[in-house]
């Protein structure tokens, strides 16, 4: 709330407008985290529907491609699908969940996630020194400064933050986030050398 006022004391001023000015950020939640809601609340219902349809199950994975790729391509007539995948690559994912009947299975991660049974081993308030590296797409629906991710991920080595993509990073850049992964695994290997010598002290 008080990055609301001051977002230099959260957020480099280069990326505040990714958390920034609240009113648009609660907004774009209220528009496009309803599927969210279903598939926490009723996975069930949704996936029967889902399972039962190759077109519904079609438009509902592509109307996610579209808007969490770009949050802007929700404005456009064809969705903007086309503008990272090909038709084929877009059928060929739908189909991983079509042939496998595994949508359902898909969308109950979200409501095991929120239930009170998990809720209640209260898993976010442990941190962890394991090595961490963040990668934050510019249409990720949620960005977090590394000053917050520290609060969970004690040895944060480094964070990406890119002016582009969005929440299907692999699959929509998958160049970038290949060298990027690789990056970090240098830096995890470099971290372990160190902790190994400073050990051995």
């Amino acid at each position: 709330m008080l990055g609301a006022f001051f977002p230099s004391l959260v957020v480099e001023s280069h990326l505040a407008d990714r958390m920034y000015p609240l009113s648009d950020f609660f907004a774009y939640l209220m528009e496009e985290f309803g599927y969210f809601h279903i598939q926490a609340t009723k996975p069930d219902t949704v996936g029967v529907a889902l399972t039962d349809s190759p077109s519904g199950l079609l438009a509902y994975i592509l109307e996610k491609y579209s808007t969490n790729t770009n949050r802007n391509h929700r404005k456009l007539p064809d969705g903007g699908l086309e503008r990272r995948f090909t038709k084929t690559q877009l059928i060929d994912n739908l189909m991983v969940y079509w042939s496998t009947n595994r949508i359902t299975t898909s969308i109950r991660l979200y409501a095991e996630d929120l239930s009170t049974k998990n809720r209640q081993l209260e898993i976010d308030d442990y941190t962890t020194p394991v090595p961490t590296w963040a990668f934050q797409a510019k249409y990720e629906g949620v960005y977090q400064p590394p000053s917050i991710l520290k609060t969970k991920y004690t040895n944060l080595l480094g964070t990406t933050v890119l002016e582009d993509g969005g929440h299907f990073l692999a699959f929509e850049l998958p160049e970038i986030f290949v060298k990027d992964v690789f990056k970090a695994v240098d830096e995890f290997k470099n971290w372990h050398k160190n902790e190994s010598k400073n050990s051995e002290l």
